[in-house]
């Protein structure tokens, strides 16, 4: 036989067994977001197709979608952390019934000083190693703005004004703002509210920090906003 000929009778088989093996792939299921295909044998667990493992890139892959992250609903705030004064404590509720809808507060706090009106603010962190001192300035999610309180043009995301004492230094709280949200730019998740020892002045007061923090004075007592419950979206 022709040494050529029997060169090329060699080769024929083996290159169509390496095309072959190299264009065979099957896909197999993962959970939910995964992508795999298996390619001679190996196993290709990326959104690419498996160079590399001997498959071309027309490598089939079947891939499944993320689901929506869960909307959050319902949050809790648990008032037992204080600087100076202690004895203060209650728990307010956050419900948002759709992701655009206002928020409703809802709760009591007990311990506070009687007769008063106080300053209720959502702070920027929820940072409490220091107490009340280390979680921030009032949350807001924009341009720079001065103080406020609900009904303003201009506020704070987190300025919600004051709360009303009894005589008992007990305070019901019923509310709902449509600048706070549980989720989103503007989710107060994981930030901090706070109950200030002065009456907040809406920013309307003379001097900087009225425009700062309504010249609410020192910070008695706060607690941070904690998940309560989810729902998938959209709700």
């Amino acid at each position: 036989m022709n040494l050529h000929v029997f060169i090329i009778a060699l080769l024929i088989p083996f290159t169509t067994q390496q095309r072959t093996r190299a264009t065979t792939t099957t896909s197999t299921e993962l959970p939910t977001g995964g992508i795999e295909a298996k390619c001679s044998g190996n196993w290709c667990t990326t959104p690419r197709p498996c160079t590399g493992f001997g498959c071309p890139p027309t490598t089939t892959e079947k891939a499944y979608p993320i689901p929506p992250t869960p909307l959050i609903n319902r949050a809790l705030v648990a008032f037992n952390v204080g600087n100076d004064i202690s004895g203060i404590y209650g728990y307010l509720e956050l419900a948002q019934d759709t992701q655009y809808a206002p928020v409703r507060i809802n709760g009591t706090l007990h311990g506070l000083l009687p007769s008063k009106r106080l300053g209720f603010h959502i702070h920027q962190s929820g940072d409490i190693r220091e107490g009340c001192s280390s979680t921030g300035n009032h949350f807001n999610f924009g341009p720079l703005v001065n103080h406020g309180i609900p009904g303003n043009m201009v506020r704070h995301v987190g300025d919600l004004g004051n709360i009303q004492t009894n005589s008992y230094g007990i305070a019901t709280i019923s509310m709902s703002d449509s600048m706070i949200s549980l989720n989103g730019e503007r989710s107060v998740v994981g930030r901090t509210f706070v109950i200030h020892e002065k009456e907040d002045d809406a920013g309307r007061g003379v001097d900087q920090e009225s425009r700062v923090s309504g010249n609410s004075g020192m910070r008695m007592a706060c607690g941070i906003v904690g998940i309560l419950g989810t729902v998938q979206a959209p709700y």
